[in-house]
C-alpha cells in the first residue's frame, strides 16, 4: 500500500523540472462546487512555493500538498516527528513540558504519513541550513521565543493552551505568494486548500478506507462526502479499466482456441 502511495504522491508532486511541464489548466467542470473553488494543480503550488522567500515557507506548502496536514498540525510539527528512516511524518498528541506546549489532535487518532521525496529533500535542507536550535520545523527564532514566552505565561496564569496559540500569520503570505505566482481563484484560496487537493489527489488514487486514515477523518462518511465524487476522468478511467480486462481475456482465450483447432486438424 505505501509503496502505491508514493508513486501517488510523486505524480502529484513532481520535481519542478517536470512540473514546468505539466498542462496547467484542468477539466473540472463535473467537480464538486466546493473543489472547482479549491482544487491547485502541482504547478500552481510549485510556483507558489518557487517565489517564497525561504525554505520554511516552501515547507509549509509542500507538508500541506503532500502530506494533507491541518495548518494547526503543521506549525506544531517538530523535528521528532520526522521518521526519517521510513520517510514518514507522525502526526500524534504530545503532552506538554515546562518548555513545549502540548499539541491535541483534532480526532484524537494518531496517523503515520509517507512523505514523497520532494517533500523529503525541502525538510533535509530546511535542516541542514538551520542557523538557529528549534525543535519545530516552521518556526522562524523570532516565533519560536515568542511561543515560549506566551507557553510559560500561559503555565503561570493557569491558562489552557490550545493548538491556535501556535499559529503563524502564513495566510497574508500565501495570498501574496500565489498573486505572485500567477494564480487567479475564481473562488476562495488558503492554507487549507493545500489539504484539501492533497485529500482529492489521494482519492483519485486511493481507496477511500486509506485515504480516511491519510487525512485523519474520524468516520469514512466525511472521507465519502469530500473525496469519493465521481468525475468525467474517473468515468473514463472505469471504462479503460473494463476495456483492459477484456483485452486480457481475449488475449488468452486466444492461443487456446488455436491450439484447440490445431488439435482438431
Amino acid at each position: 500500500m505505501w509503496a502505491e502511495l508514493d508513486q501517488a504522491t510523486e505524480k502529484y508532486f513532481p520535481t519542478p523540472e517536470k512540473a514546468r511541464k505539466e498542462v496547467m489548466e484542468g477539466d473540472l467542470k463535473d467537480s464538486p462546487e466546493w473543489f472547482k473553488r479549491a482544487f491547485l494543480l502541482p504547478t500552481r503550488v510549485e510556483h507558489a512555493a518557487e517565489v517564497s522567500p525561504n525554505l520554511r515557507t516552501k515547507a509549509l506548502y509542500a507538508l500541506g500538498y503532500t502530506a494533507g496536514l491541518r495548518f494547526g498540525e503543521m506549525v506544531s510539527l517538530t523535528w521528532d516527528c520526522i521518521d526519517w528512516e521510513k520517510g514518514e511524518v507522525v502526526i500524534e498528541n504530545r503532552e506538554a513540558t515546562p518548555t513545549m506546549p502540548p499539541f491535541h489532535l483534532k480526532d484524537y487518532e494518531a496517523r503515520r504519513i509517507p512523505l514523497p521525496k520532494h517533500t523529503l529533500g525541502i525538510l533535509r535542507e530546511l535542516q541542514a541550513k538551520a542557523r538557529f536550535k528549534c525543535p519545530f520545523i516552521l518556526l522562524s527564532e523570532q516565533r519560536y521565543k515568542t511561543v515560549l514566552e506566551n507557553w510559560r505565561r500561559y503555565q503561570k496564569d493557569g491558562r489552557v493552551w490550545e493548538n491556535r496559540d501556535m499559529f503563524l500569520n502564513a495566510g497574508r503570505e500565501f495570498r501574496r505568494h500565489q498573486r505572485k505566482a500567477g494564480i487567479k481563484p475564481t473562488g476562495s484560496l488558503s492554507i487549507h486548500t493545500l489539504r484539501k487537493c492533497a485529500g482529492k489527489n489521494w482519492a483519485d488514487a486511493l481507496p477511500p478506507h486509506v485515504v480516511k486514515e491519510l487525512m485523519g477523518h474520524s468516520t469514512i462518511a466525511t472521507t465519502m462526502k469530500y473525496y469519493a465524487q465521481v468525475d468525467a476522468t474517473q468515468r473514463t478511467r472505469a471504462a479503460a479499466a473494463v476495456e483492459g480486462l477484456i483485452s486480457e481475456a481475449c488475449r488468452k482465450v486466444t492461443p487456446e482456441r488455436d491450439a484447440q483447432a490445431s488439435l482438431a486438424s
